[in-house]
């Protein structure tokens, strides 16, 4: 996915109608970042004024009501920029008024009924993917924790033990010893974090020796 700018710090990949869970985290915290969620999200709608208001009342309400309305056409145009020509079209975004529409709009399309089969897809990749003989740790130990992440934002959770007899399973031959010599460490230590070190540093250890 092409990273899309105007997120302010954060950069959205352009969704093209896989991986929603992932993209909607990224998509979420580029719209806090501009202060934008809460309009998406539907949390501080501006409330008509009430019955009797006097005009500095009416005024007021107005006021927060027009730069609700500003905030949630940036949402939308937000979200807009960060998807492919074919979402784009499939979503009739042109209809829409507010990014509340279209996010919602994505959730219902890309967020529901396709989790179960996403989850299950994401699962069987986690369990089949292997390190090949030469290959770089360090994109093996990003392409699992990728995996993970994404699993996280669907509700299911990697155990620390199953990830790490994956990080050590997954290792070709060539690394025996090491695997050896970490399955022989106890279980305490054995942590996640700990092995991708253990992994990095054979790493770093092997290139210094090319």
């Amino acid at each position: 996915m092409d990273a899309v700018s105007g997120t302010g710090e954060f950069s959205i990949g352009r969704f093209s109608g896989e991986n929603f869970h992932l993209w909607s985290v990224r998509a979420r915290m580029a719209l806090v970042s501009k202060d934008l969620w809460s309009v998406v999200a539907g949390e501080d709608r501006p409330a008509d004024a009430a019955a009797g208001a006097g005009a500095d009342e009416l005024a007021e309400v107005r006021k927060r009501q027009s730069d609700w309305d500003k905030r949630s056409l940036k949402a939308l145009a937000v979200l807009s920029n960060a998807l492919s020509d074919a979402v784009l079209v499939g979503m009739r975004v042109t209809t829409m008024v507010t990014g509340r529409e279209l996010w919602a709009s994505l959730e219902r399309v890309y967020g529901g009924a396709k989790s179960g089969a996403s989850r299950m897809m994401l699962r069987a990749r986690f369990m089949a993917l292997r390190m090949q003989e030469g290959a770089d740790v360090q994109r093996f130990i990003a392409e699992l924790n990728s995996i993970v992440d994404e699993l996280a934002t669907m509700g299911e959770t990697v155990a620390e033990q199953d990830f790490v007899l994956k990080l050590l399973t997954g290792l070709p031959p060539s690394w025996a010893p090491l695997r050896t010599a970490l399955e022989s460490v106890e279980d305490a230590r054995l942590t996640r974090h700990y092995v991708e070190a253990r992994l990095l540093l054979e790493r770093t250890k092997l290139l210094q020796q090319q």
